[in-house]
Order: C-alpha cells, then sequence, then structure tokens
C-alpha cells in the first residue's frame, strides 16, 4: 500500500477514535487534499458533523455517509470502507 493512502487512512483513523482531541485536522485538512476520492468523502462528513455540533465519531460519520446524495448506494450502504 502507497505511504500516501496510509497516511490518509491513519488521518482519519485518528479523527474517529478521538474526535475532540482532532478537531484542528478538521479546519486544516480538505477533501481535495486527499488521493483516494472515498478519503475525501469520509473527511468532508466528519467536516458536515462538526459543523453542525456532531462528534464525527465512528457512527455518526457511517450515519451521515449513509445519507449522502453523492455516494453510490452501493458505497452509502457498505460499513467496510469506513471501517478498513
Amino acid at each position: 500500500m502507497r505511504a500516501e493512502i496510509q497516511a490518509e487512512r491513519a488521518l482519519l483513523g485518528a479523527v474517529l477514535t478521538d474526535p475532540a482531541g482532532n478537531d484542528d485536522v478538521l479546519r486544516f485538512v480538505s477533501p481535495d487534499d486527499f488521493l483516494r476520492p472515498w478519503h475525501g468523502q469520509v473527511l468532508a462528513a466528519m467536516r458536515r458533523l462538526r459543523a453542525r455540533g456532531v462528534a464525527p465519531g465512528p457512527r455518526a460519520v457511517y450515519a451521515e455517509l449513509r445519507n449522502d446524495p453523492d455516494l453510490p448506494q452501493a458505497a452509502a450502504r457498505d460499513a467496510v470502507p469506513l471501517a478498513a
């Protein structure tokens, strides 16, 4: 696996496991910064949640992604990419 992809996964995992402690990440990193589009979509979901005052933990992010009209139905209904 490429180092860039590993770094993206680590960054998203850090926010998912400690949403409050990694709040700065959501301000300084944008979805366009990611190499893998799916990772950008996860970050965008995290940012939408934070804008509504919701901590972007795993359950909240998954629920947000399920309701994302920009995601194909197969991706929006599948927790495997988020869990990975």
